[in-house]
């Protein structure tokens, strides 16, 4: 998660799943169906799993709204933005909730690309500058070293 990302194709069949192991959680993602589909039809199953021995903060509400945690690409290889989040609720304005060690969550993202999209290989990537949507630790730059 964090800047690496994890990686799959969104319209191809039988694409094996790319997993990203960032200790403590990890995140697999897999198309939900193996046929190919239509930009439109495309959508990608992701499994969150902490992967440490004590519980970590995930905020479960908040990855559900794909634009917050994927990044796509088309064919040629450019970002494709998707649609924002809805307007948050409480729970999504709350705050995030203890993943247990070993727990895991699964998020379904369906209709991520809009239907006028033309069809070949999309990528698809977890990502978050958020820990608590599963990125990496920020470290703190010093001001006096500026490391």
């Amino acid at each position: 998660m964090g800047d690496c990302g994890a990686a799959g194709d969104l319209t191809q069949p039988g694409v094996r799943p790319r997993v990203l192991v960032v200790s403590p959680p990890s995140v697999t993602l897999e198309p939900i169906t193996r046929e190919r589909v239509a930009p439109g039809d495309a959508a990608v199953e992701a499994t969150v799993v902490n992967e440490g021995d004590r519980p970590e903060p995930f905020h479960e509400h908040q990855a559900r709204h794909g634009s917050l945690v994927l990044q796509v690409e088309d064919p040629s290889g450019r970002r494709v933005l998707l649609p924002p989040p809805s307007p948050p609720d409480e729970r999504d304005l709350g705050p995030p909730m203890p993943l247990a060690p070993r727990a895991l969550v699964t998020l379904r993202y369906v209709g991520l690309l809009d239907a006028g999209r033309d069809s070949g290989r999309y990528r698809v990537r977890w990502f978050s500058r958020h820990e608590e949507l599963g990125g990496s630790p920020r470290r703190r730059r010093s001001r006096a070293t500026g490391s």
